[in-house]
C-alpha cells in the first residue's frame, strides 16, 4: 500500500484514502488472519491462497485504482 507501484494510480491518491496508515494497519492485520499474506521479517509476502485469490479476480478489482475511486466517491457523499 505504502510503496504500491505509482503508476498504478494518479500521484493524489493517498489523499484520496488509498492506504492511509489509518486504515493500512487493520487490512494487513485482516489479510495475515485470512492466510492471504504473511510476515517474513520485515515483508509481507502473499500465500498461495493469497496468490490463488489475485489470479481469479478481475484486474479492475485488484488494481488500487479503483480502491482510490470508492474511497473519493465515500468522500463526495460524506460532504454531500
Amino acid at each position: 500500500m505504502e510503496t504500491a507501484d505509482a503508476s498504478e494510480f494518479p500521484k493524489d491518491a493517498e489523499r484520496k484514502g488509498l492506504g492511509t496508515p489509518a486504515t493500512r494497519a487493520g487490512i494487513i492485520e485482516k489479510l495475515v488472519r485470512s492466510g492471504f499474506i504473511e510476515r517474513r521479517k520485515k515483508s509481507l509476502v502473499p500465500t498461495e491462497k493469497g496468490k490463488c485469490l489475485i489470479a481469479v479476480l478481475p484486474d479492475e478489482v485488484v488494481s488500487p485504482l479503483l480502491t482510490a475511486q470508492w474511497e473519493q466517491k465515500l468522500k463526495q457523499i460524506e460532504s454531500g
